[in-house]
């Protein structure tokens, strides 16, 4: 056998197992986003597991394998609970959420149900409001066409109607999102909104 045969079985060699090496990595890559999809469903994630550790999983899994890979869109929810009959008094809504990363979101659903009705002969709403800079409780834009309805049939799953103005359901960097309640709250409980986000 010649030098350059010999030279030319090597360099075959080396690229079977530089090969070898990328499809391990690969399928590890796979299989972590399997678990983290399946920990996700079971709703099995742990403890210490934030909405910033959520948006960071999402961010990590965003391409898998090569060049050619297709993005995998993904959504994720970030919930808002006024419990138990806290839930009556307007001092306990306010801000639930900030983008402390520098990735832009985009809100693409909204829900809402609580646990007993609102009482009270007047309106009774909830609205979700996006805030920007130092936007004041009540002073940013409004999420829905429609504030959710606090005096609705209890225990119901309420979708919320989004406003037309893509603008304001876009999330920069630093933008958070607030619970604004208008009307007397008077014998409503244990409130739990849902928003629904993609990354932009």
């Amino acid at each position: 056998m010649d030098e350059n045969t010999e030279q030319s079985q090597r360099d075959i060699e080396d690229f079977r197992e530089v090969v070898s090496e990328t499809f391990e990595d690969f399928e590890e890559e796979i299989d972590n986003l399997k678990t983290d999809v399946a920990l996700l469903k079971n709703g099995s994630l742990d403890d210490d597991v934030s909405v910033r550790n959520l948006s960071e999983l999402f961010a990590k899994h965003k391409h898998l394998g090569f060049d050619r890979t297709q993005k995998i869109e993904t959504v994720f929810p970030i919930t808002a609970a006024v419990q138990g009959i806290s839930a009556a008094t307007a001092g306990y809504y306010g801000t639930f959420w900030q983008n402390h990363t520098d990735k832009k979101y985009f809100v693409t659903a909204i829900k809402e149900t609580h646990a007993v009705a609102g009482s009270d002969p007047g309106t009774v709403t909830l609205q979700i409001e996006r805030l920007q800079g130092t936007e004041a409780k009540d002073a940013g834009d409004d999420l829905l066409t429609t504030a959710f309805n606090l005096k609705g049939t209890a225990n119901t799953n309420s979708d919320g109607s989004l406003t037309g103005t893509l603008e304001n359901l876009t999330l920069e960097s630093g933008d958070r999102l607030g619970l604004v309640t208008a009307g007397t709250l008077t014998a409503v409980d244990h409130v739990c909104v849902t928003v629904y986000l993609q990354q932009a």
